[in-house]
């Protein structure tokens, strides 16, 4: 299937065509916002999905748990922001100094 699992974080990188008028409590997706994984799903069009927290329950109007298709996300880099974390700690820090 894939190397996500539930309750794994994952970022956005395709908001295109989504679901539309076939989708009962539509959340639209974000490009670039984080999610986190609450289930796989099969849906009718004969792809695994997955359902996030942030989004909610959504509907297929014959019932079924509408899911979004995996290609739409990608594991969030801890190593790149934990990088850009240390930065940000660092900057602070030199201005601390400079302003002691």
């Amino acid at each position: 299937m894939s190397n996500f699992k539930v309750g794994q974080k994952v970022v956005c990188i395709d908001d295109s065509k989504q679901g539309g008028i076939n989708i009962i409590n539509l959340v639209p997706l974000i490009k670039g916002e984080i999610y986190t994984i609450t289930e796989f799903v099969e849906c009718d069009y004969g792809y695994i999905g997955i359902t996030t927290k942030e989004q909610g329950c959504m509907y297929f109007y014959n019932g079924k748990i509408a899911g979004n298709k995996i290609e739409r996300f990608r594991p969030l880099d801890h190593a790149f922001a934990d990088e850009v974390e240390a930065m940000i700690k660092e900057q602070v820090k030199q201005d601390e100094l400079i302003n002691i």
